[in-house]
């Protein structure tokens, strides 16, 4: 559900210099905007990073895109099933068919489940991606609730003594430009009930919900005249011998898949 590691040319010249950005301390920030020998494209960065500071969701959820990728939405395709009923069957088969069989077209692979619901995707496609700006949101959203706010008040001493050109020999610590992102983030979802953040906030730590798309078209169902139903079948609630066909349903995906 996320993307991989973004490399610096998908991340660009201007994220590139993002993602610079926010692993410095909140007084370089603030040094480094008000010094005019940064570039055009360097000073629209620090645009961007003030407006996050600021808790402007739509600055914040672009920070968070240009340096980690966005986030990938899980798109899950159900396609029409084909079912075999055999409506004269009163026994179905023991053992699987020989190969050579006539009913060994009908006989399931050997790891396919009727019962199963499917299958989850792999754990390497759901991990959470550990990435500057969203591996910040993770973990400081595991943190108690006080932290951001500490690290938000923080901010406005740090900047007050900039301002001031007073040393900040106080013994605290200066939160890093990503630190402070991801505060003001939890902060409008958390202290300041902003659905929208709360939304942000879900997937940025969740992922993004699945989306189910279903090929138009209903469940198919075949009729088979034999009196032993093949291997693997078994009784629906009419007391009808039934079995799945996943290989009919295969040959669809596989055509959708080419067209």
């Amino acid at each position: 559900m996320y993307n991989e590691t973004m490399s610096e040319n998908e991340r660009g010249k201007l994220g590139s210099f993002l993602k610079e950005s926010i692993d410095w301390t909140w007084d370089e920030f603030c040094k480094a905007e008000k010094d005019h020998s940064y570039t055009g494209y360097q000073g629209t960065v620090m645009s961007l990073i003030r407006k996050c500071s600021d808790g402007k969701l739509g600055a914040i959820k672009l920070a968070i895109d240009r340096v980690d990728g966005k986030i990938e939405t899980p798109v899950k395709v159900e396609y029409p099933k084909v079912f075999i009923l055999f409506p004269h069957a009163e026994r179905a088969a023991l053992t699987p068919p020989a190969p050579d069989s006539p009913t060994a077209l009908l006989a399931p692979p050997a790891d396919f489940d009727s019962l199963n619901e499917p299958a989850e995707p792999q754990e390497e496609q759901v991990k959470v991606a550990t990435m500057n700006l969203r591996e910040t949101v993770a973990k400081m959203a595991d943190a108690s609730r006080t932290v951001p706010l500490m690290i938000h008040a923080r901010k406005k001493e740090v900047e007050e003594a900039v301002r001031n050109e007073v040393d900040l020999g106080d013994g605290k610590s200066v939160p890093l430009v990503k630190s402070i992102i991801a505060a003001n983030l939890i902060i409008l979802a958390n202290e300041k009930g902003k659905f929208e953040a709360i939304t942000e906030l879900f997937d940025q730590i969740d992922g993004k919900l699945v989306e189910t798309i279903r090929i138009l078209g209903e469940d198919m169902y075949l009729e088979s005249y034999v009196l032993e139903a093949p291997y693997g079948a078994k009784k629906n609630k009419e007391g009808v011998y039934y079995l799945e066909a996943p290989q009919i349903s295969d040959t669809w995906k596989q055509k959708f898949k080419k067209d």
